[in-house]
C-alpha cells in the first residue's frame, strides 16, 4: 500500500512543484522497494509450504511462476527507474512499470472471487491487461516520437513474465523453480 501511495503522490508533488518533497519520498523508495520484493518473497514461500501439503510438487512449482518473475521484474523496473532518475520521462515510465506488476494480484482475485472465473483464466486476463497497457504506452510513445526504449523494455519483460506462466510445467521452469526453492526456501 505504501508503494501505491508513493506512486500516486509523486506526480502531484512534481505537478505542484514540490520537488524537495518528491526527492524525500523518492529516497523512501530505496527502503520500500526492497520491502515490496521481500514481502512478495515471503508470501510466495508461505504459499509454497501451504500448498505442498495438498498438491503435487510440480503444480506448486508451476504456481510460483507468477511470483518469482514478479520479484525480479519489480526489482529491475525499480533499478532502471533509479538509474534514470535524472531523465524524468524514462524514470516515470519505469515507475509506471512497477505498478503494472501490481495489477495482477488484485484483478486476479477480483475475477476469481466476484466473477467466479477459474484461476488460470483470471491470471491470463491480468497478464494480458498489464501487457496491453504497456503496449498501448509503447504505441503512444512511438506515434508521438518519444523514446520507445522504456516501454519496449517493459513490454518485453512483461511478455517474458507471461511466458514463465505459460511454461510453468516445462522442464526448464520446473528445474529453475526447484533450484530456487531448494536454495532460498
Amino acid at each position: 500500500m505504501l508503494w501505491f501511495f508513493m506512486l500516486i503522490i509523486q506526480p502531484f508533488l512534481i505537478r505542484y512543484r514540490k520537488f524537495e518533497w518528491h526527492r524525500i519520498f523518492g529516497k523512501l523508495g530505496y527502503a520500500i522497494a526492497p520491502l515490496v520484493c521481500y514481502s512478495i518473497f515471503l508470501v510466495t514461500r508461505m504459499v509454497y509450504y501451504r500448498e505442498i501439503e495438498n498438491r503435487p510438487i510440480p503444480d506448486v512449482l508451476g504456481q510460483i511462476s507468477l511470483d518469482i518473475p514478479s520479484i525480479l521484474l519489480f526489482g529491475i523496473f525499480f533499478i532502471l527507474a533509479m538509474i534514470n532518475r535524472n531523465n524524468s520521462s524514462v524514470h516515470m515510465r519505469y515507475m509506471i512499470a512497477t505498478s503494472l506488476l501490481m495489477i495482477g494480484p488484485g484483478l486476479g482475485r477480483a475475477l476469481i472471487f466476484y466473477g467466479e472465473i477459474p484461476f488460470p483464466v483470471a491470471v491470463a486476463i491480468a497478464l494480458y491487461l498489464s501487457e496491453s497497457i504497456a503496449l498501448f504506452f509503447l504505441i503512444f510513445d512511438f506515434f508521438n516520437k518519444l523514446n520507445i526504449k522504456p516501454f519496449l523494455t517493459i513490454f518485453l519483460l512483461l511478455a517474458a513474465n507471461h511466458l514463465c506462466w505459460i511454461c510453468q510445467m516445462s522442464t526448464w521452469w520446473q528445474s529453475f523453480a526447484g533450484l530456487l526453492v531448494n536454495t532460498f526456501f
